[in-house]
């Protein structure tokens, strides 16, 4: 079906967009799965319009990632850069939610017109906040009375036993209780997407299955070695995401729009690199009292630079941070040359290689009101080298039950209809898009560029 016969559609008609999530599943991936035949219904889709590698946000985690999808904005608008943020007052850290975007959503658009939106498991929109449509927030959210708009339809979730996640620790203890509380989580989100595409009016709908974000970071090496007890497990979850797909596009009509999407990519995790161990090691980190640290503890007064999840680095710069010993200018530049040659610089401890492909300054990567809480460089991990921030790791190069890591470059991006594009979409390009199919006005204050 040809995009053209989406966009005839009469102006005194709503269209509807219907959006799929898929978190954490790249391009590659949804090519081999569909090559195998294990995703058919998404095989037959991509016959039938275009689909490519996007670019996601940076720093590439769920939470700024999909805050960009909703906004069409950079984190210097919004202001999310990750799930852990440092308090003003101190180094101590805080979760922002949703109540701290700065940013529209675009069910704050649609809402303005009229026109309602189906929101379903999407990551970093605890809490819901009235809305025209249906919004059940997904993770971090941990009360499901507060993850839900309108309240009345939290009895019903309850009845149905909906989940918004499923148990993280299970990973580390049970493996096939986490396996089969990732099929059972997936099963009730299923039936709750069904339940509303059946009986609920909407011109948006969106529907997240953030299970296969879960399942990849932990069974990665499942899903590549055939030969692992759980290659035919991690096979037979795909096939239930691909039959969740299927139900899904039957209730569409031919004219309805329809983009499926990741926020990011999963690929094969070589090995952790703990960035505040490094600093540590280089003395440009340190910390009151003993171990084990945590950021409430570090010592302002002989700390130069840390960092935060996922390979964010924040200069101790006085007039910015509680106890900065960095002075702004002359000194504050040329620290940072000092680290970007020290971090490109950074190899594997065993095979040599580089661990930092690329480093960005917060100008190359944000703009806008809350430019100033930005961390001063973003750094991108070399392929297998995922960067973490956690403080009490001694060691720079560690691995634990994690075999998958989030990327950059491979998320996901398809649309039915489309014939191809001329650039690579950008994750803050979809929220034009989804509003231009809606025959809406995309706002001068959008960073994104519509598709078509």
């Amino acid at each position: 079906m040809a995009l053209s016969k989406i966009l005839s559609k009469k102006k005194d008609k709503h269209r509807r967009v219907a959006v799929i999530g898929l978190s954490g599943v790249s391009w590659n991936l949804t090519r081999d799965l569909s090559a195998r035949g294990i995703m058919p219904n998404l095989a037959g889709l991509l016959q039938d319009g275009f689909a490519c590698e996007m670019t996601s946000s940076l720093p590439s985690v769920s939470s700024v990632a999909w805050t960009s999808f909703l906004t069409g904005v950079n984190p210097g608008q919004h202001g999310i850069f990750g799930f852990a943020e440092r308090r003003r007052e101190s180094y101590g850290l805080y979760f922002p939610n949703a109540s701290q975007v700065q940013s529209p959503a675009l069910w704050d658009l649609l809402s303005k017109k009229d026109l309602k939106t189906v929101a379903v498991n999407i990551p970093q929109t605890y809490p819901v906040s009235e809305t025209n449509g249906i919004t059940i927030a997904g993770y971090m959210a941990d009360n499901l009375e507060k993850a839900v708009y309108p309240p009345r339809l939290v009895p019903a979730l309850q009845e149905l036993d909906y989940r918004i996640d499923v148990d993280l620790a299970l990973a580390g203890t049970d493996k096939d209780a986490f396996m089969q509380g990732l099929s059972g989580t997936l099963r009730k989100r299923r039936d709750t997407i069904v339940y509303l595409l059946d009986r609920i009016d909407w011109n948006l709908f969106v529907g997240v299955f953030t299970g296969c974000e879960r399942l990849l970071r932990y069974f990665w090496a499942d899903y590549e070695n055939t030969s692992s007890p759980y290659h035919q497990r991690v096979m037979g979850y795909f096939k239930d995401i691909d039959s969740a797909i299927g139900e899904m596009v039957s209730r569409l009509s031919e004219e309805d729009g329809l983009i499926i999407l990741s926020d990011y990519g999963i690929s094969r995790l070589e090995k952790e690199v703990y960035l505040n161990a490094w600093l540590q090691h280089e003395g440009l980190l340190n910390f009151k009292g003993d171990p084990p640290y945590s950021y409430e503890n570090i010592d302002g007064e002989r700390t130069w630079a840390f960092a935060l999840d996922p390979g964010r680095i924040y200069i101790n710069l006085k007039g910015s941070m509680p106890q900065g010993s960095v002075e702004p200018g002359e000194e504050y530049e040329g620290l940072l040359k000092e680290l970007n040659a020290a971090f490109l610089s950074l190899k594997d401890d065993v095979t040599g290689e580089p661990v930092i492909s690329r480093l960005f300054r917060k100008n190359d990567l944000f703009s806008g009101p809350s430019l100033e809480r930005a961390p001063d460089f973003v750094l991108r991990g070399a392929q297998g080298y995922d960067l973490k921030g956690a403080v009490s790791q001694e060691a720079v190069f560690a691995n634990d039950l994690i075999t998958g890591m989030s990327v950059y470059s491979e998320p996901l991006f398809y649309m039915r209809g489309l014939q191809g594009l001329s650039v690579r979409p950008r994750i803050i390009d979809i929220a034009p898009t989804i509003l231009r199919l809606l025959n809406m006005s995309v706002p001068g204050s959008m960073d994104g560029k519509a598709l078509i």
